[in-house]
């Protein structure tokens, strides 16, 4: 099984293999395609390993819904125009199953980086991080390789001085749930490659994705740009102690519809990662400055973040 045919894609690097990076790891694999895992660690892979394996049971789960008719969209189990009652479930479970067989693991970045023809960077949202990375993977990366990111809150832009042959250098930002909001946003900098911009498009469209193009650079993309002032709002309400988060996403879930509060977001997606967005969004002289409410919220969530906890247990 190999939906890459079409655009000349067969073997992916992932860097990363956090919330985000594992779910692009495992639907990546699911579509077919050959995923190898950069991770720096034998204990990183390990972490992995585990994630992949609940979202294995998450995409069993998914499917079963979608054959009873309990969930009424196939997400990324098919292309996006497939109907529900018309989905291949046989072949989806099969997929499934079969998915760890297309993952392998590396923490030699050369060894990794040798053959690929699409590298997706997910790593910990921090920038001086991602520098390095890229610096390292100029050493071992074929020209021919487009190099992606999948940063939340970085523009390409920031890193394309730092990418050998810049043309080739985008961002492909996915949604967390992956197999249900399958959306890629696509964004490259001033001087991206119109046949990147292409050959990302054609990526995404091959595993299930629904292909989101920005015409131009933008702080937070479409999704983030929207979601990232609704959280701040809600840490500021919960930060100045106007209501508890529970109040605070019950009051949003029951007057919208809406099935996710903000700080159960939050808890999705990672207070680690919650937390680089607030340094990069919020006033970082209000954040450094004791006694601000911006500053109270930041060491709110590093305790939280010390202690592993979460709002939601």
């Amino acid at each position: 099984m190999n939906q890459f045919r079409d655009c000349n894609l067969e073997n992916l690097m992932v860097a990363g293999g956090g919330v985000l990076g594992s779910q692009i790891i495992f639907q990546s694999a699911y579509a077919g395609l050959n995923v190898t895992v950069w991770l720096r660690s034998e204990e990183s892979i390990q972490r992995t390993k585990e994630k992949l394996e609940k979202l294995k049971n998450a995409y069993q789960q998914f499917a079963f819904a979608c054959q009873n008719g309990t969930q009424n969209y196939l997400g990324a189990l098919d292309i996006p125009v497939t109907a529900v009652a018309e989905g291949d479930y046989e072949l989806y479970q099969s997929r499934i199953e079969t998915a760890m067989e297309h993952i392998y693991f590396e923490t030699d970045l050369e060894k990794a980086a040798a053959g690929q023809d699409f590298i997706i960077e997910s790593i910990t949202e921090n920038m001086e991080m991602k520098k390095e990375f890229y610096q390292k993977l100029n050493l071992y990366v074929s020209d021919e390789t487009v190099i992606a990111t999948n940063t939340s809150t970085f523009l390409p832009s920031d890193f394309k001085d730092i990418i050998r042959k810049p043309e080739r250098f985008i961002a492909v930002h996915f949604a967390n749930h992956i197999w249900l909001a399958n959306i890629a946003e696509i964004m490259g900098h001033a001087g991206t490659a119109e046949t990147t911009q292409k050959r990302a498009v054609k990526f995404a469209e091959s595993i299930n994705m629904i292909p989101s193009v920005i015409h131009k650079e933008t702080k937070g993309y479409i999704l983030n740009a929207l979601l990232i002032p609704f959280m701040t709002a809600a840490l500021k309400l919960w930060g100045s102690g106007i209501a508890d988060y529970r109040a605070i996403d019950n009051t949003w879930k029951l007057s919208t519809a809406s099935p996710y509060g903000a700080f159960e977001i939050m808890d999705i997606v990672g207070l680690k990662t919650m937390y680089a967005m607030c340094s990069t969004c919020m006033d970082s002289s209000l954040i450094q400055q004791e006694g601000t409410l911006e500053n109270q919220i930041a060491e709110k969530l590093k305790a939280m973040i010390a202690s592993d906890s979460k709002f939601y247990s």
